[in-house]
């Protein structure tokens, strides 16, 4: 409502209305259905102690605005919950950055390893999953050949190398390593590969725990090929999440 010093007249934006008269001084664009309707010059069809008409276009009861009060309230509410979710979620991924980079470059794994052996020996890893302190994770399936005493587990491996990035995990690697089986079998494994384009060696050490048969202390040595499928960064995974929160926010109570 904007007052008109001049006139006597308040601007409900699409016409004016008389207060003195109780309606308005031109016909509302929208004609209302109903009995009151065919007056089109009334404000809020003559019910101006519970009902307003901001826009001189339709009016509404004060249940209404109440509740569009209570809406908006709500809506605002959520909006500042899922800024707040963006906020944190950007402290995470700092927090993640900062703490990984205090590695230095290294990978890290975990897989579900099957092993069987009795002289010779074979490996397969039909799942897993690698990271590195750059934040690409991926998933990989490994298996080799070798030897080594009779024995055959199921294990979960957990590994780490000083390999830059899980790209360079792909191809060949030599692994030597051995596990002893009492109730649970625990083991652990040296691993030594080369990067396919440069050569350089890079190593690392796996930790295994699982089942084995039979009880008893095993030794083996592997030539294992991996491969590796990247499916994305974490960092990049947590910016996109606290980008599409703040997007969401904006729709839900647009400030």
């Amino acid at each position: 409502y904007v007052w008109d010093e001049e006139t006597g007249l308040y601007s409900l934006g699409s016409r004016y209305y008389d207060p003195a008269w109780g309606r308005f001084l031109n016909m509302d664009s929208i004609i209302a259905k109903g009995l009151l309707g065919h007056n089109v010059f009334l404000y809020c069809k003559n019910r101006p102690v519970t009902h307003s008409d901001t826009s001189g276009k339709s009016d509404r009861s004060i249940l209404d605005q109440i509740g569009d009060w209570l809406s908006d309230l709500a809506n605002l509410q959520l909006s500042a919950q899922m800024y707040a979710y963006s906020a944190d979620m950007r402290l995470l991924k700092n927090v993640a950055k900062s703490v990984l980079s205090k590695f230095g470059d290294h990978t890290y794994g975990v897989q579900l390893t099957l092993t069987g052996q009795f002289g010779a020996a074979g490996q397969f890893s039909p799942i897993g999953l690698v990271i590195d302190t750059q934040g690409n994770y991926g998933a990989i399936i490994s298996g080799g050949f070798g030897g080594g005493s009779p024995a055959g587990s199921a294990s979960v491996v957990f590994s780490m190398t000083n390999a830059p990035d899980i790209h360079k995990l792909n191809g060949l690697a030599a692994q030597v390593g051995a596990s002893g089986a009492m109730i649970l079998d625990i083991g652990g494994d040296y691993i030594t590969f080369s990067d396919a384009e440069t050569g350089e060696i890079y190593m690392g050490g796996s930790i295994a725990s699982g089942v084995s048969f039979p009880v008893g202390l095993e030794f083996h040595g592997l030539v294992t090929m991996s491969a590796v499928q990247v499916e994305g960064n974490l960092f990049e995974d947590m910016e996109n999440i606290a980008t599409e929160l703040e997007s969401m926010a904006s729709i839900v109570y647009p400030y």
